[in-house]
């Protein structure tokens, strides 16, 4: 499975605001006037949240699967291709990953959006920060492949020189 860094060059939108270009790791909420009336209160900062959107062009190769993966997003995080919501994720501090190849074109340029809500609040006893936090990933594979985050290598024992290991991991096959 190739594993590239997709953190470059996505355009970021605030609550429908004016487009800027952002690398990831990104937090919007600390860009945002502080107000002591905000639900987050001084928990959260004092900052208002709000719904971040993240898009980003990419290609794809024919007969590959695609999947997309996310090391940390805080707030409801959707995720869509070529405007097909794919995924959703409500658990702000989990990496997780989606499989795009389904609805992906091979003859054009793909759109990834991801719409992080950040407007629940407060959300926590500290502050959080909102938005695509963590690295962001673009996983190419074949049609045998292993799960990316299937793979579990354990130390069972180590003995003078020699260390004794055992490997566990979800394999895949769509080959026929």
């Amino acid at each position: 499975m190739k594993k590239v860094n997709f953190n470059k060059d996505w355009l970021f939108t605030l609550d429908g605001s004016e487009t800027v270009k952002v690398d990831l790791p990104h937090d919007f909420s600390i860009c945002q006037p502080r107000n002591a009336d905000n639900k987050s209160n001084q928990h959260g900062g004092f900052f208002s949240g709000g719904v971040g959107t993240y898009e980003k062009n990419f290609k794809a190769k024919k007969n590959k699967k695609y999947f997309f993966m996310c090391d940390g997003s805080f707030g409801l995080t959707e995720i869509y291709i070529n405007a097909n919501s794919v995924f959703i994720n409500k658990y702000p501090y989990n990496t997780f990953y989606v499989e795009l190849t389904d609805f992906l074109r091979y003859d054009k340029d793909n759109e990834i959006k991801i719409v992080v809500d950040n407007t629940h609040q407060p959300n926590a006893r500290w502050y959080t920060g909102a938005g695509i936090y963590r690295d962001t990933y673009l996983l190419e594979c074949g049609d045998t492949y292993f799960s990316p985050l299937g793979l579990f290598v354990k130390t069972e024992s180590i003995q003078n020189d020699t260390a004794y290991m055992s490997v566990e991991c979800d394999v895949f096959s769509d080959k026929k």
